[in-house]
């Protein structure tokens, strides 16, 4: 979750943002230290038989072995297999590709991919990089590799991998979102802003990149400011949400409950809406008006509403104490 740097907002807001973030509410959307083995066969025939015995992947044609397939036409049987969610054959043309061409950069990305989808997140990274010392000025692979990194919580790696790329394309809305998306992961949040407000301006009748701002105002305190480009990104998608939580959010920070009622009640209901402004109100040490409104989400379902009674617990637990809910 977002750890964001806050310089002009009290301990309380920041510890309630961090908190919220954390237990219910969804945001915004988004050289090698060790070798690791990467699949590069020598004997293709080998390879060949083998995945074809433990899968019964793709029967030998006599009119067309598959060894005397041309790299391009392993990568086109590739990226189909790929497209179909046939991951092993999808990976036994890529690997094969490359075994005839290791300079074809869609092979690498393409075998990057089905180790992905098999969860061997740093056997990706390790093809991905080794793709990047072919070419390292291709977008694709940098965005890739970025985008990789930050799930492993390797924020500065990330960071430097869409840096790179977004200097390549620096009108790329999609690289410059990504790269807020980091610095925002990292807990620049402040940094992340200006990336969100250019994605904004480039595409305007964008409701997620107006949501995106918003939810960095939220990030940063602003919640004044986060208020307006919310509900314009609401006007453009109605439905959306997570933009009607994040709305609802800044209008609780913004001491407008009634507000933020009326929004939770559209996206979650009016039982899970009073649970989630008890849950502010607790939050900003209102504990009466806390307890008002999780006893009215217990009232509303009784039987099933197991989140609003934990929630008293911990009221009734904390009521008296400012830091012991964040422990």
């Amino acid at each position: 979750m977002f750890v964001p740097n806050y310089a002009h907002i009290g301990v309380t807001l920041r510890s309630l943002l961090l908190c919220l973030l954390c237990f219910w509410l969804a945001g915004c959307s988004a050289v090698m230290n060790k070798e690791l083995h990467v699949p590069v066969i020598s004997d293709t025939e080998t390879l060949r038989t083998i995945e074809q015995q433990k899968a019964g992947l793709e029967p030998v044609d006599n009119g067309e072995r598959m060894k005397n397939l041309s790299a391009s036409d392993h990568l086109g049987r590739g990226q189909d297999a790929l497209s179909r969610g046939d991951v092993s054959l999808a990976r036994l043309h890529f690997t094969l590709a490359l075994a005839k061409d290791d300079n074809l950069l869609a092979a690498y990305l393409g075998l990057g991919e089905t180790l992905l989808q098999k969860g061997k997140r740093h056997e990706a990274k390790t093809v991905l990089k080794k793709a990047l010392l072919k070419d390292g000025n291709d977008v694709r692979i940098l965005a890739r590799l970025g985008v990789l990194c930050r799930t492993l919580e390797e924020y500065e790696e990330a960071l430097a991998f869409l840096e790179k790329a977004n200097d390549l394309e620096p009108d790329n809305v999609w690289l410059m979102t990504e790269l807020a998306i980091s610095y925002e992961k990292s807990g620049e949040v402040k940094k992340a802003e200006g990336y969100f407000t250019r994605a904004s301006e480039l595409l305007q009748s964008s409701a997620v990149a107006l949501n995106n701002l918003g939810f960095n105002y939220l990030l940063q305190g602003r919640c004044g400011e986060a208020i307006p480009v919310l509900e314009k990104a609401l006007k453009r998608a109605p439905d959306n949400i997570i933009t009607m939580n994040n709305l609802a959010l800044a209008y609780a920070f913004n001491h407008d409950e009634r507000k933020a009622l009326q929004l939770f009640e559209s996206s979650v209901g009016k039982a899970e809406a009073y649970n989630n402004l008890g849950y502010l109100l607790m939050l900003q040490e209102q504990y009466e008006e806390a307890r008002l409104a999780l006893s009215r989400a217990l009232e509303l379902n009784p039987h099933f509403y197991v989140r609003a009674s934990e929630n008293l617990e911990l009221l009734k637990n904390n009521g008296s104490g400012k830091h012991k809910l964040f422990d």
